[in-house]
């Protein structure tokens, strides 16, 4: 599937399409706004406790194939290390194999830089500049919409686990954490002053 179609799709859909009608039309101006817009819907699905339909969501998700582009790829990579959050035994193996496959697809220069960045990754380093990012946001809001860029980051890190250069624990505990933080905020205050829906 490829992104037109997944929108296509996704527009069909009465339940997902009476949530992208509260998004303001300034955040789904492109098919690349839409395409984040769409990963950011499947977490808070989830978060919100409606997991089927944030099941049907990344089920949509999963199916768009790695073109080559990179800004397309992000969200539906989100997506996927989300499904396997509800479903590891289901969707482990062939997510890291299309996380790997991307990371190997290019030139050999940019293969080499890709995976230099990959490995950077895994030892925490990102993780760190983004909770520090977290500390200086402003206001509740902007402090849940970073927490999601970073529960992002950490299922990211989950899913190579066996490569990881932090202690396993401590990201299995930051996202049980940050899925709770967020969890509460949406159940007090509900979703609509989250991106994508302010």
């Amino acid at each position: 599937m490829n992104v037109k179609e997944l929108i296509e799709e996704v527009e069909n859909d009465a339940e997902l399409v009476s949530y992208l009608n509260l998004v303001p039309k300034k955040n789904k101006k492109t098919q690349m706004d839409a395409m984040h817009v769409l990963n950011r819907l499947s977490y808070i699905l989830y978060l919100s406790d409606n997991t089927a339909l944030a099941q049907s969501m990344i089920d949509k998700m999963v199916q768009v194939n790695f073109d080559g582009d990179y800004r397309y790829w992000e969200p539906v990579q989100n997506s996927a290390l989300l499904a396997i959050l509800i479903d590891e035994e289901k969707y482990l193996t062939q997510v890291r194999d299309r996380i790997l496959y991307a990371l190997n697809y290019s030139d050999e220069v940019s293969v080499f830089g890709k995976r230099k960045v990959h490995k950077r990754f895994l030892t925490g380093f990102r993780l760190n500049s983004l909770q520090t990012e977290l500390e200086k946001a402003k206001d509740e809001v902007s402090q849940m919409n970073k927490r999601m860029g970073i529960l992002f980051h950490l299922l990211y890190l989950k899913t190579f686990s066996n490569e990881l250069e932090i202690d396993r624990d401590l990201v299995n505990n930051e996202i049980q954490s940050m899925i709770l933080i967020l969890r509460d905020y949406i159940l007090i205050n509900g979703f609509k002053q989250l991106y994508p829906f302010k």
